[in-house]
């Protein structure tokens, strides 16, 4: 069975690296915090601000919660009538209007998932993670019509790039991370997540053949640490041991030092390490950083912070040092700083740190041909 799988997943990286979002060059993106969270009415102006950053490429979150609020009936059918897809239809066609592509990240539980409780970070039922995904690939494949009284509208934008949630070795985006079993502290989360993995994987691309799965999203950490946290290492040989599907996988970096000065896990020095990792579950994979970056504020979850020139200064030397082979795409994590995270190319004011030119220079000479 592990070598139908093994054969299986070579067939489906080569699909990976043929219609992948980089092909063989590495992408520099931007995720948007607000896209997703503020007012519904600012959805036009945030995303005319990712496009003035000249990406052509950019991270959504989907919060399942917000946009299942109530169990569906039906739940891998779009136009169930539980579904609240509006907030993400208008944010997807802002984006396609400015010829923006996406990939989405798929991540918080609403409480009918978990028995009840109110904790979006709580591992979701398999099945129904498995059967918004399929929703979501129905929704977003191009050729589906929204609003179909009292006449069709206009397709919906075709997304093909999913990843499975967020951090989920981290107690702050997964739960539980750890379990006592007889008294002693075993790691629950990657066992969880693996899960999450093998049940969407093969339904995902039944309903969207040409879907570019991404798994791991994993948090900044190779710290194993009960009740808390699972280092990247342990959690990728956990997957590995769990013969989980994969096409691709993506890692979150945001170094404590100097770019290019520490070999910790994950950074710079470390990312030929974190690709062995994945090799050990399926050799010459792609790799996505789906967040990376320098804050220039200290906040109640990252002390370390650099100042606005710092921050500029090292912007390009982390993003040329990741933009290795086998990277498919870095996205710089965020556009505008927030009293919760400062690593943006605007701050929360809305002025242009220096950081925004050194992001644009660098990204064009990264994209260069």
């Amino acid at each position: 069975m592990r070598f139908v799988t093994a054969l299986l997943s070579m067939v489906l990286v080569s699909l990976v690296s043929a219609g992948g979002a980089a092909g063989a060059s590495t992408i520099v993106a931007l995720q948007d915090d607000r896209l997703t969270t503020w007012p519904a009415q600012t959805i036009d102006e945030r995303a005319s601000l990712i496009a003035e950053t000249g990406v052509s490429w950019t991270r959504v979150d989907v919060l399942w919660r917000d946009i299942a609020p109530t169990r569906p009936t039906r739940p891998a059918d779009p136009t169930d009538s539980a579904y609240r897809w509006e907030r993400l239809d208008s944010a997807l066609r802002a984006l396609d209007n400015r010829n923006v592509r996406v990939l989405l990240a798929v991540y918080y539980s609403p409480a009918w998932t978990t028995g009840g409780v109110d904790d979006p970070r709580l591992a979701p039922d398999p099945d129904d993670y498995a059967a918004f995904m399929v929703a979501i690939g129905r929704r977003y494949s191009g050729d589906f019509l929204a609003g179909l009284q009292p006449a069709p509208g206009p397709a919906l934008p075709r997304v093909a790039h999913f990843e499975i949630w967020n951090e989920p070795n981290l107690d702050f985006f997964f739960r539980p991370q750890w379990r006592q079993v007889a008294g002693e502290w075993r790691p629950a989360s990657p066992g969880l997540y693996a899960e999450l993995v093998k049940t969407v994987h093969p339904r995902l691309r039944r309903a969207r053949p040409d879907a570019q799965i991404i798994i791991g999203a994993l948090g900044p950490t190779n710290t194993t640490n009960p009740p808390g946290t699972v280092g990247i290492e342990d959690f990728i040989a956990a997957l590995g041991r769990a013969d989980v599907p994969v096409m691709a996988a993506s890692q979150h970096i945001y170094p404590g030092a100097e770019p290019g000065t520490s070999g910790a896990l994950p950074s710079i020095q470390g990312l030929p390490r974190i690709l062995d990792l994945w090799d050990e579950v399926r050799p010459g994979l792609p790799l996505y950083i789906t967040e990376a970056g320098y804050t220039t504020e200290p906040n109640p979850n990252r002390a370390y912070a650099v100042d606005e020139q710092t921050q500029a200064e090292y912007l390009p030397r982390l993003l040329e040092g990741l933009a290795q082979p086998r990277v498919r795409m870095i996205v710089w994590y965020h556009l505008q700083d927030h009293r919760d995270w400062a690593s943006g190319l605007l701050a929360e004011d809305g002025r242009r740190k220096d950081s925004w030119d050194a992001f644009d220079r660098t990204r064009r000479e990264i994209e260069s041909p």
